[in-house]
């Protein structure tokens, strides 16, 4: 914002320059006050453009980019903590899925040992009904395991990494404020250097 209002305010002064150049031409060569005036005002607008220009220098060097650069790391470090959750949450899912499939066989070899007890559908209720118990164990365990220490590990490096996010804002302000503005240029307020240089007023 200050870079482009500085480049809008220098692109002002060339055009009145210009213009003021040419009325200069078209009138007779004698001393005019207002031609003075109009020319320090040119001069005042110039000075104040560059300042802003070395504004936006200081800001784009000591706020701006370290502000991206910070905010672009927490960015990549959050992706990698959402990327984690995802695949946790995934292997969490095929486990479900896996218990879901030994309950089913557990059911079914449990309804066929009824519907004809041998000693092969007795084997087979025995063996679906420990892989079933073993599965769920597995399943809560890991379900448990995610639940106390997983997603709550997880949770806090995310809130470590928006933490400094939400005081990247009052770092860029003490940046800006420690900042050496005695660098800039320091110049008296629009007309203030005309009363001591006072040219007689001639019409133009």
């Amino acid at each position: 914002m200050y870079e482009q209002h500085a480049e809008e305010l220098q692109m002002l002064v060339a055009n009145f320059r210009k213009r003021n150049g040419e009325l200069r031409k078209e009138r007779p060569a004698c001393p005019s006050s207002l031609f003075h005036t109009w020319e320090t005002l040119l001069q005042e607008v110039e000075i104040d453009s560059q300042a802003l220009g070395d504004i936006a220098s200081i800001l784009g060097r000591q706020v701006s980019r370290p502000l991206l650069e910070r905010s672009f790391h927490r960015k990549i470090q959050s992706r990698k903590v959402f990327t984690h959750r995802e695949s946790y949450e995934t292997i969490i899912a095929k486990t479900e899925e896996k218990l879901v499939k030994c309950r089913q066989e557990y059911k079914n070899a449990y309804l066929s040992y009824l519907s004809g007890p041998t000693t092969e559908s007795l084997s087979s209720y025995f063996n679906t009904h420990n892989a079933y118990v073993q599965q769920l164990h597995a399943t809560n365990g890991m379900l448990e395991e995610y639940g106390k220490e997983t997603l709550p590990s997880l949770l806090q490096v995310k809130l470590r990494l928006r933490k400094p996010v939400r005081h990247l804002v009052p770092d860029a302000n003490q940046m800006s404020t420690q900042t050496n503005w005695r660098t800039l240029p320091i110049h008296q307020p629009p007309l203030a250097g005309l009363s001591a240089n006072k040219a007689p007023i001639i019409p133009i």
